[in-house]
């Protein structure tokens, strides 16, 4: 078995097929165009991003755990997958100590994949290995052979000062490394470092440069940032790039730009609120899981003149302990706007919310007397 592993999901996916084992979804990498005639369609037909409409069963983790424990250990993508299936606990048992033995027998072989794994493990104290300089050795030298997850790892430490001494600047030049490899990853990470400064001086133009290498390459959440950058960054303001990043990944399945997305048909630039495109997102955010559009949602309706629908969203996100929620319908109760007027009610949801943190609501709390 030569086949270079791209993931693990995948990897058992294509032991599945190898041993005529059903398995539905056989091009899960296949991107489909998606048509619609309105914005309320092309929102239906979107699966939030990551999302596997055919996971693998138990069963299918034992077929394949089978598969590889009929063959030669001895190989190194064999002994490799053994190891991530008793890591996991797929398909058998989960055993770390058992897992480190496959690992370091996959990486004495050269298996980069184990090296990483083994580096992790020393990193957290798992299946009796715990040296922090062994762990650093092995990314390091994974990533002197251009792994990238290597890379994302080593990175990671060394610009949060994890598992050593903090060194911002070596920490840029690793991702440098992958950036020169075409990594999607290692472009936006170093695009996130210099549009929040992190350890640099703020340089939006690095991040927008950084940002479209991994917006092109598919990353999402590049295509997010370089929507907020656009849309609100001073000196970089660009409605129509903002939209298209936004819509982009928004139609890629990223919740967080479809919120964006309807912030942006919220915000007038057109000279027209498009109230019924903005509910259209982040009535689609909010189904992919992204509770911050609920009070947005309640927001849309309130500005529509549709108090009930927008008491009905507030009441979502407040059951959910969304501060924002539990504030706006504090305010509702309190001033009986779209219900009936409760005074009580209303300080309570309000306290609510400024104990979670919320500005809004510890001011309003103060300025109308009242102890939170």
């Amino acid at each position: 078995m030569s086949a270079k592993i791209s993931n693990f999901e995948n990897y058992v996916r294509n032991v599945l097929r190898h041993t005529k084992v059903s398995d539905p979804n056989n091009n899960p990498n296949q991107q489909q165009e998606l048509y619609a005639e309105s914005t309320a369609d092309l929102a239906k037909m979107v699966e939030p991003e990551g999302s596997d409409v055919n996971p693998l069963t138990e069963e299918d983790y034992k077929t394949a755990f089978k598969f590889f424990s009929e063959c030669d250990s001895d190989d190194q993508y064999v002994a490799f997958m053994l190891a991530q299936m008793y890591s996991e606990g797929k398909g058998v048992e989960k055993d770390l100590f058992k897992a480190a033995t496959y690992y370091e027998k996959a990486a004495a072989k050269g298996n980069l994949f184990a090296k990483v794994a083994l580096a992790k493990m020393h990193f957290m104290n798992e299946g009796g290995l715990h040296d922090i300089q062994t762990g650093i050795e092995l990314l390091t030298e994974c990533v002197e052979k251009n792994d990238l997850s290597a890379i994302e790892i080593l990175a990671t430490e060394y610009l949060d000062g994890g598992m050593v001494k903090q060194d911002i600047e070596k920490g840029i030049a690793i991702l440098e490394k992958g950036f020169a490899l075409e990594d999607a990853l290692s472009a936006f990470r170093l695009g996130n470092i210099y549009q929040l400064g992190q350890g640099v001086p703020v340089d939006l133009t690095k991040a927008i440069k950084y940002y479209l290498f991994a917006a092109e390459k598919g990353d999402t959440n590049a295509m997010c940032n370089l929507g907020i950058i656009y849309f609100s960054a001073e000196d970089f303001i660009d409605f129509a790039q903002a939209k298209k990043w936004l819509y982009r990944g928004a139609v890629l399945g990223n919740p967080a730009c479809m919120h964006g997305l309807g912030i942006y048909y919220m915000a007038d630039i057109v000279g027209l609120h498009q109230y019924e495109e903005a509910l259209t997102w982040f009535k689609k955010a909010a189904e992919c899981g992204h509770n911050v559009s609920l009070p947005e949602i309640a927001r849309t309706y309130r500005e529509m003149g549709d108090h009930k629908n927008a008491i009905i969203w507030l009441k979502k996100s407040a059951d959910l302990g969304d501060p924002r929620g539990l504030y706006g319908l504090g305010l509702c109760y309190y001033y009986g706007d779209g219900v009936d007027f409760n005074t009580k009610k209303g300080i309570s949801y309000i306290r609510q919310a400024a104990a979670k943190g919320d500005y809004m609501a510890h001011k309003f709390l103060h300025d109308h007397h009242f102890s939170s």
